[in-house]
């Protein structure tokens, strides 16, 4: 279980959604992770990104990336929004093995559309990841599915969009 402790925000910014929008991000000290996404008291979404992070190079678009997943959907969570779908995810794991695998199969999807990645073996990697990461009670044949149903859903991103 992933738990973050906010001790000194180093920076803020914002950053531009695909839809156009911003969303507000912080840069703090995350110990092993490298972004997180937390609710405010407004109860909205607040992406977390490691300040160590270097926002030059293609580590914070993917991270931005399967973060920015996490904001779509603590926004459409009803009832309740970003506070609501987060204790959901704190209390049922199968719950967070479907919003996770959500998150990063966006990368997946990048890697095999715009870097040529294999998708047989996207989806074998996805899986493993996966089951190491997020362990629930589903088989591995039903993660391998999943997955597999993940990485063949059309792609909705340029190639200069990160997200």
């Amino acid at each position: 279980m992933k738990r973050v402790i906010v001790i000194a925000v180093l920076a803020a910014s914002s950053f531009c959604t695909p839809q156009g929008g911003s969303q507000e991000v912080a840069f703090v000290r995350l110990g092993g992770l490298t972004g997180t996404t937390v609710c405010t008291e407004q109860n909205a979404p607040l992406i977390l990104l490691n300040w160590e992070i270097r926002t030059d190079t293609a580590e914070v678009a993917e991270v931005m990336a399967h973060e920015l997943i996490h904001v779509r959907q603590m926004n459409e969570y009803l009832p309740g929004g970003c506070k609501a779908a987060q204790l959901r995810y704190l209390a049922d794991p199968e719950f967070r093995f479907d919003q996770e695998l959500e998150a990063y199969c966006v990368n997946a999807r990048r890697d095999v559309a715009l870097r040529g990645a294999p998708p047989g073996l996207t989806v074998i990697r996805l899986t493993v990841f996966m089951m190491r990461l997020h362990p629930t009670a589903l088989t591995g044949q039903q993660v391998l599915a999943r997955a597999r149903a993940c990485i063949n859903r059309p792609m909705t991103i340029t190639p200069k969009t990160p997200y």
